[in-house]
């Protein structure tokens, strides 16, 4: 039985399929990584495939053994190093998600403080304080606002402005659309 060139097209495109199943590129937004894994498992078995090739399939289990270990040493490494960066960029990205969740609900929380003691000036200027803490999480538009909320406090306790519910109900929503985002 001879390797055929559509027959190795038929397992590489087997193999991306199994690759793209995992778990782990569910969580990619970019192709390149099974692309990259692709080739890196191709390059070898192509190796072979034109150096040994002429010969057919063997029906001898250590040819077959023989093959699985050469593909094993090329292969393995470079798949626990492509794991390996895939995992590092997944746990980066969860710890960001999860410092904009806390950042979220910090300020959520101390706007409601804020609210609930009559605009007392300490409660503001926390806010103020957890906003610039948080200010990598947030995006500029959102931390501006914030700044200006924690004026608008301040005016409304001082009497210099009326109290705006729906002002203070918008940035409560803009928190709760990051800490979901």
């Amino acid at each position: 039985m001879m390797i055929t060139k559509e027959k190795v097209i038929a397992s590489l495109k087997m193999l991306k399929y199994m690759i793209l199943g995992t778990r782990i590129v569910r969580h990619l937004s970019n192709n390149r990584y099974i692309y990259f894994t692709l080739v890196c498992i191709a390059i070898p078995i192509i190796i072979y495939w034109r150096h040994f090739g002429a010969n057919g399939l063997s029906d001898s289990t250590d040819n077959w053994g023989t093959f699985g270990d050469y593909i094993g040493g090329c292969c393995s490494l470079i798949l626990a190093l492509i794991a390996l960066v895939i995992t590092r960029k997944m746990d980066r990205k969860e710890r960001r998600d999860k410092k904009r969740e806390e950042a979220a609900e910090e300020l959520y929380n101390q706007i409601q403080k804020i609210i609930s003691n009559d605009y007392d000036a300490r409660h503001v200027n926390k806010l103020r304080r957890d906003a610039e803490k948080h200010r990598l999480y947030l995006s500029e538009d959102l931390y501006r606002t914030l700044m200006r909320l924690s004026d608008y406090f301040l005016q409304v306790r001082d009497g210099t402005k009326k109290e705006n519910p729906e002002r203070e109900e918008e940035v409560i929503l803009r928190l709760k659309n990051l800490y979901y985002e």
